[in-house]
């Protein structure tokens, strides 16, 4: 692993930590649970199937943390990248967002 793939990493597991500390909503808790029940589902999927699963009123502390959820998840192999598409939350700009399809021999996150 290179110093950039460690600094990346190490990132990422510090947001997901964030995202559990005890003052935070529960949005990590509901994501890893959306996350989840799309893998098993079989389907493809991106962040915003993930985000219409998660209760509106709960807000992420950052905008990092499903980048960060799914980084663990793809590092983890219970995720493939299999393209991307323009995203339509107003937020995103129709910027592209990545898609996912889960590795169904792998546990879950």
């Amino acid at each position: 692993m290179t110093t950039g793939e460690q600094l990346q990493l190490a990132g990422v597991e510090a947001n997901l930590a964030a995202a559990t500390a005890p003052h935070r909503s529960d949005f990590l808790h509901y994501a890893e649970i959306a996350l989840a029940e799309l893998i098993a589902e079989g389907n493809e999927f991106d962040a915003e199937d993930v985000r219409k699963r998660i209760p509106a009123d709960v807000q992420p502390h950052s905008p990092n943390v499903l980048p960060s959820l799914f980084s663990r998840a793809a590092r983890a192999g219970l995720i493939t990248y299999v393209g991307n598409r323009r995203a339509t939350r107003r937020s995103r700009h129709a910027g592209r967002i990545s898609r996912w399809t889960g590795c169904q021999n792998r546990s879950q996150p």
